[in-house]
């Protein structure tokens, strides 16, 4: 048998098609049940000659009185694929044995994972553990408290690339087209000088149109996240506010404030609506005051109708470019639409059925656990600060 050779990364296991005779213990294209850990290729270091043993670790000047052994021995033979430190080798029966390399087969010229996922898909194929080479370096175990602050230098996931001139620009025209058309339906049909009248151009509506028309394809921004989230989150602050007051705690502005944005993360994660401009909707009914007056009003305007005014701007001018496709989840998911190139108005219409993107699962429950931790104390820290 002869090996051959191709640089890889080093894995840490070998493979094998067919029955195994023995565990594998060391490369270079045979298969020893008496070999040792520090017969393993290192780097630099002895590699052992393919001629010297055979693929059962036989010696290959075994006397003559032991053909019976030694044919026993070739009948029990399978082919072996060996993938260790830098090498990959490949034996081949006793009598193919001519000395030197063989041409690599078809299998090795794809990447690692290609050849070794094709040869366990063969039939007996089985996958067996290697034990590592001598020297080779291996993670080093950190404490819990050593592990935690290494959180604090990043996962090392890059930043997303900067988008394009011309999808800056379609960013600009729906935010200006949503946040003015708000702004003129605020003024023409209420009184700015009365306290009581109803609001529909509010804080959380600044975030969500960063959400709607510059980051229209993230999950966040779906139509069913800001309409369900962000009703959520002016009903919880609501909510809050009212026992809160019942309470006599009205005056812990920074518990409430605490507790609505905390809850309201809690709810929409429980139901799969996470919108982050929920949250400002919450908050805002507790710091604002002049929007207390509003009472439950203030759920379905501005909670609820203002976004439903922006997903709809979002829906005509994210369309408008060849690049966007809002929504991509409409409200379950489902297949994706079929597009008509031939015809651009019905392409631009059939855009608004969503890109059949199927919603992404709710968060685990100890992950909500660690949601509300985390928005409890960042609130509250905030809120007692601002009151001392």
């Amino acid at each position: 048998f002869a090996p051959v050779r191709r640089p890889i990364a080093p894995p840490a296991r070998t493979w094998t098609a067919g029955p195994l005779v023995s565990p594998p213990t060391w490369v270079m294209g045979c298969s020893s049940s008496k070999g040792s850990p520090q017969a393993l290729q290192t780097a630099g270091g002895p590699r052992p000659k393919p001629s010297a043993v055979t693929p059962t670790g036989v010696p290959k000047d075994t006397p003559k009185e032991d053909s019976a052994a030694k044919g026993a021995s070739d009948q029990a033979y399978t082919p072996l694929l060996v993938v260790q430190d830098d090498a990959v080798c490949v034996s081949e029966p006793p009598e193919a044995v001519k000395g030197g390399c063989q041409e690599a087969p078809a299998a090795l010229a794809q990447p690692e994972a290609d050849a070794a996922g094709a040869l366990l898909a063969a039939p007996g194929a089985r996958e067996v553990a290697v034990p590592a080479p001598p020297g080779a370096t291996e993670e080093k175990r950190v404490g819990p408290v050593r592990a935690y602050f290494q959180k604090f230098a990043g996962a090392g996931v890059a930043g997303p690339p900067r988008p394009p001139l011309t999808q800056t620009a379609f960013s600009f025209l729906g935010s200006f087209t949503g946040i003015a058309t708000l702004g003129l339906i605020h003024s023409q049909l209420v009184h700015i000088d009365d306290p009581h009248h109803f609001q529909l151009l509010v804080a959380p509506f600044g975030a969500m149109a960063v959400l709607l028309f510059s980051a229209c394809k993230a999950p966040l921004a779906q139509p069913k996240n800001a309409i369900v989230g962000n009703t959520i989150g002016g009903f919880v602050g609501w909510l809050l506010v009212t026992i809160m007051g019942e309470l006599g705690l009205a005056s812990m502005v920074w518990l409430t404030a605490a507790l609505a944005v905390s809850l309201t993360i809690v709810v929409q994660e429980r139901v799969g609506v996470v919108h982050p401009p929920g949250g400002a909707a919450a908050l805002c009914y507790v710091v604002v005051l002049p929007l207390r007056t509003l009472g439950i009003w203030y759920v379905l305007c501005p909670s609820l109708l203002g976004t439903c005014l922006l997903v709809a701007i979002a829906m005509i001018t994210n369309n408008l470019s060849q690049a966007r496709s809002y929504p991509q989840t409409l409200w379950a998911g489902g297949d994706p639409q079929e597009q008509n190139a031939s015809s651009p108005a019905k392409t631009y219409f059939q855009k608004f059925m969503g890109a059949g993107v199927p919603p992404p699962p709710p968060a685990p429950f100890e992950q909500t656990a660690f949601s509300f931790l985390g928005s409890f104390t960042g609130i509250a820290a905030l809120g007692l600060i601002h009151s001392q």
